[in-house]
């Protein structure tokens, strides 16, 4: 029984030898296992991802523009209005009667015009032929007179009659041609009341101005953001009654970093998300690259345009936004964690050639969500050794894992 336990031991050593210089064998002839990226061939979008915010829209106080007292407030806080929608009524009927009393004024001031144009030139015009046909007639009365005068058949009396009479219907007529000429279309007294219709015009215009500012709508399609006053309030002109959010365009801002500012022109694409709705994705486009970085902060204003904004939009929402700067179909790629100094200048992997572990510089190109292109120095199906294997030194031999 001693001697087969023995016997036994000297087996079981044995056998732990010759598996400890096989395996040192095995890796002499087939090298370390290692974990490895194979260099794929498939489409590759290269994105720049940052993270902004809806941009505020512009925001308008709207204020009374004559006193008065509200009467109706029909809108609630953040009711979507349309322009032209009544948001605050103010008590009118004073204004509504200066309004009537300058609509009849100006409607007498416009008869008196018709009938200048009309009526009124006829009779003038009438008159004036009967004063001068008066006036000739006394003439001839006073030359006649004249006459008589010279052969004594009338007296001197009579004779300063005659002259005064020709004196008056002289003065008639001048009078009925200054008439005349003033009820003319371009006469003086059209003149007046041309001119006083233009006042009454205006007059009516200003209260018709006053009897519309008591009501208050909206100059642009919104959203009531507060309502400053209450049904019951007396208000004087200048008195805040509502703040509009003015419904814009949807608009996003972001400031990603300077060295994103290479990849970003305006015009591409993007995908954008909210941090309330996550499953909400909708497209925006990049509209606008700021001239200039902000040297404290390292960044660039972008902003972008949404053309068909979700109803759950809403102003300084927080919003991811994935830019689309390039696209490569098909592309080399390798996942991104396979690059060593994948940030740098000099980009490398240890590549898998010849059973050994080879350092290989490349050039890089897209860089997408995960993955980065290798424009040149890798084949399709070449293997590259991950970082994570960090004992491999360059030339040793390695197999991958399977």
């Amino acid at each position: 029984m001693p001697r087969r336990s023995k016997q036994h031991r000297i087996l079981v050593a044995g056998a732990l030898v010759a598996l400890l210089v096989g395996g040192g064998l095995v890796r002499h002839v087939l090298g370390t296992g290692v974990a490895v990226a194979t260099v794929e061939s498939r489409p590759l979008v290269q994105l720049v991802v940052m993270s902004g915010r809806v941009r505020s829209p512009g925001t308008a106080t709207l204020a009374a523009l004559v006193p008065g007292t509200v009467v109706q407030l029909p809108v609630e806080e953040g009711e979507a209005v349309e322009p032209g929608q009544l948001l605050v009524a103010l008590e009118d009927a004073e204004l509504r009667a200066e309004a009537l009393r300058a609509r009849g004024v100006l409607a007498e001031a416009q008869a008196r015009l018709a009938q200048l144009r009309t009526v009124g030139a006829r009779v003038a015009g009438a008159a004036q032929v009967q004063a001068r046909a008066e006036l000739e007639r006394t003439r001839l009365q006073y030359e006649r007179f004249q006459q008589l005068s010279a052969g004594g058949a009338a007296s001197q009396a009579q004779l300063d009659d005659a002259r005064s009479a020709l004196e008056q219907a002289r003065a008639r007529s001048e009078s009925a041609d200054l008439q005349a000429l003033s009820a003319s279309p371009g006469g003086t007294e059209r003149a007046l009341a041309q001119a006083t219709v233009m006042q009454a015009e205006a007059a009516l215009l200003a209260a018709q101005t006053r009897l519309d500012h008591a009501r208050i709508r909206a100059p642009a399609a919104g959203t009531v953001l507060r309502r400053l006053v209450e049904p019951g309030d007396s208000v004087q002109p200048g008195t805040a009654l509502v703040l509009l959010a003015r419904d814009l365009r949807k608009e996003l801002e972001a400031a990603p970093d300077e060295r994103s500012l290479a990849q970003l022109k305006p015009g591409q694409p993007a995908r954008v998300s909210t941090d309330a709705f996550p499953g909400e994705v909708f497209d925006a486009t990049l509209r606008y690259l700021a001239p200039e970085v902000d040297a404290e902060r390292g960044t660039v204003t972008v902003r972008f345009d949404v053309p068909a904004p979700p109803p759950s939009l809403r102003p300084d929402m927080t919003v991811s936004i994935s830019v689309e700067t390039g696209r490569r179909d098909p592309a080399l790629v390798l996942p991104t964690g396979a690059v060593r100094d994948a940030q740098g200048a000099a980009p490398w992997v240890l590549a898998v050639r010849d059973g050994r572990a080879t350092r290989v510089p490349v050039v890089l190109g897209l860089r997408g969500e995960g993955a980065v292109e290798v424009a040149r120095g890798l084949e399709r199906g070449e293997q590259v050794i991950l970082p994570s294997e960090q004992a491999v030194r360059e030339g040793a031999r390695v197999r991958p894992h399977p």
